[in-house]
């Protein structure tokens, strides 16, 4: 295969002391199918005998080796440090969709042809995002990916963000165009693909004359800011999490909720809220992306936690789209979540992930679901679309 793909990590295939199971504890893939053949440990060592061809490649193999979501969970659980077990996840799947495309799920096939089709996860043929709608400033440094799950699901999202940065008065541009950033190609195994995508998103930020590209999707954060050094592309700007981006408008919103006074009936200092903070696993060693976001909500005087009662996002990523983008067994991670968060007697949900924001609101459960941007903007009465 071509030098640029993925190299497989050794120590990750051969340090398993076969513990207690960590990853066993924390994997959705497991927690879902409930078969020890889809642990993190189990795949690696499947792994190990089809190199040493003590094994043939089947379907169900195929089928083991696709059931990650790339949450990487086993990773931050592991007994070992600096284990990079998605690593070997991606190689393997290139070397199956180079070798063995004929095997790979149906469901994965499914999303990638529609991205071949229309550029998007959805096979949306509606118009992309007009960027005459919003006041960006062409040739600004900071550009704003919007990415699938908002373009198509959370229009409302984009219509907020562009209200509050310009009543912070923060200059933007946006790429509106119909762009894949690449992570849902990299999942799949298609690595030529994924590059080329990177490649072409790497030209819109050069057009744009952009310094800083800021991205909504924890995935595609996580993508661009650490799989495409592993696949030798430099982006050409600075890759930057939109709360992190925000971080001192956000704090600003929260010393004006602060200062808003008590009022009877008012939801924005009357009633005390118990948080659920839904964490995204992808940001991995940059957990403090997930710190800011939480010390910001846990500077209202309205919060009632001390601390955060948590959760991670299991699937709301694009290895989750991959594999649970049609499929019933979503509903079990909402419902458990929910319940959790009921149990915990919290009144919201709130995330940083706009794609676990959409999975909640496809499965209402009783509990308000919110992402942090739009929990904020709730709390000062400015209109949230929803």
């Amino acid at each position: 295969m071509d030098k640029y793909l993925i190299n497989e990590n050794k120590q990750s295939l051969d340090e398993c002391i076969y513990c207690h199971s960590f990853c066993k504890s924390a994997c959705p893939s497991f927690d879902i199918s409930g078969n020890d053949c889809f642990l993190p440990r189990n795949i690696s060592y499947f792994y190990s005998l089809l190199k040493k061809r003590d094994i043939e490649i089947t379907e169900n193999l195929v089928k083991i080796f696709y059931s990650c979501t790339a949450c990487s969970l086993c990773e931050i659980n592991c007994v070992y440090d600096d284990k990079d077990f998605i690593n070997n996840i991606v190689k393997i799947r290139s070397e199956i969709f180079e070798h063995h495309r004929n095997l790979i799920p149906e469901n994965v096939l499914e999303i990638i042809n529609n991205l071949n089709k229309s550029g998007n996860i959805f096979c949306s043929t509606d118009t992309a995002i007009d960027k005459k709608q919003f006041k960006s400033v062409p040739g600004s440094e900071n550009v704003f990916f919007p990415g699938c799950i908002i373009k198509y699901k959370l229009p409302g999202f984009l219509e907020d963000m562009a209200k509050f940065l310009a009543e912070n008065r923060i200059k933007f541009n946006f790429i509106g165009d119909e762009l894949c950033c690449g992570a849902p190609y990299l999942f799949a195994g298609d690595i030529k693909s994924a590059i080329k995508k990177t490649m072409e998103l790497k030209d819109e930020i050069k057009n744009c004359n952009a310094k800083n590209l800021i991205m909504f999707c924890p995935a595609g954060y996580d993508y661009i800011n650490n799989w495409c050094k592993k696949l030798g592309v430099d982006i050409g700007a600075r890759v930057i999490f939109y709360t992190d981006f925000l971080n001192d408008a956000l704090k600003k919103t929260v010393k004006k909720i602060n200062a808003l006074p008590e009022q009877a009936g008012s939801r924005t200092a009357a009633k005390t809220s118990n948080i659920f903070f839904l964490e995204a696993p992808e940001f991995r060693n940059e957990m403090q992306i997930n710190k800011s976001a939480k010390d910001i909500i846990l500077g209202l005087k309205n919060t009632g936690n001390s601390k955060f009662i948590r959760e991670n996002n299991f699937y709301a990523n694009c290895g989750g789209v991959l594999n649970y983008f049609k499929n019933e067994d979503i509903k079990k991670f909402v419902n458990d979540i929910i319940h959790k968060a009921g149990l915990a007697k919290c009144d919201y949900i709130v995330t940083v992930s706009p794609i676990c924001y959409h999975y909640l609101k496809e499965h209402p459960g009783g509990i308000e679901v919110k992402e942090l941007l739009r929990y904020l903007i709730g709390q000062i009465k400015i209109n949230d679309n929803k």
